[in-house]
């Protein structure tokens, strides 16, 4: 059995993901390899510290559904079948990341997707729906097989770790403890996401490539 991870992460909180599903995968005895996707432009791609400003024009590239030329860390995976197919999608704006759009959008996806099962992983602040939509849709398009998809939201209600994600993208990495008179949670995957994704790598449908194709 094996299981295929495609992600792409700018604050390490889908990598995070990716740990928590292979780790679960893993333990059902399924052998899981990652795919990262990546900018194949080093200019285009965001850094921090990212001004305000930066994250919005990210945002509205998403929401318009822009792609960009991408690379990914392991393009020989391409070649092998897989009994399942992880897509990770983190959130811009209430839609997938550019990055993740631009796969989506690949030849790469769609050869890969074709006639296999796949589950959507979306990291998020609380409003996951329209992006989990969205990346079935295309992933289906490519005829792939839904079997499973939820999003996984940061610490703190939408609000605060909005706040909270927008400060520490524009200050390299540095949690605050409060905006004003708002108290700010930890930045990242709230301890309950980090379980409820344990949960459910832990019920994804599993069958072999020869059961399934």
């Amino acid at each position: 059995m094996q299981a295929l991870l495609v992600y792409y992460s700018f604050t390490d909180q889908a990598r995070i993901a990716v740990d928590i599903v292979s780790e679960t995968l893993r333990q059902r005895g399924v052998k899981s390899e990652t795919l990262r996707i990546d900018y194949k432009d080093p200019s285009q791609r965001p850094t921090r510290p990212l001004p305000f400003s930066e994250q919005v024009k990210l945002g509205d590239m998403a929401q318009r559904r822009q792609t960009v030329p991408i690379v990914l860390d392991a393009p020989e995976r391409l070649q092998s079948r897989y009994d399942l197919i992880v897509l990770f999608s983190n959130t811009w704006k209430f839609h997938p990341s550019v990055p993740v759009q631009s796969f989506l959008a690949s030849p790469e996806a769609s050869a890969l997707l074709r006639d296999t099962p796949f589950a959507v992983v979306v990291v998020c602040r609380g409003f996951w729906r329209r992006n989990l939509r969205l990346v079935r849709e295309q992933a289906e398009a490519h005829g792939g097989r839904f079997v499973g998809g939820e999003g996984f939201g940061f610490a703190g209600g939408w609000l605060s770790s909005t706040i909270q994600s927008i400060r520490y993208v524009a200050r390299k990495g540095v949690a605050e403890r409060r905006w004003g008179l708002i108290r700010l949670p930890p930045f990242g995957l709230s301890p309950y996401a980090k379980t409820a994704l344990r949960a459910f790598a832990d019920r994804l449908p599993l069958a072999s490539a020869g059961e399934t194709k």
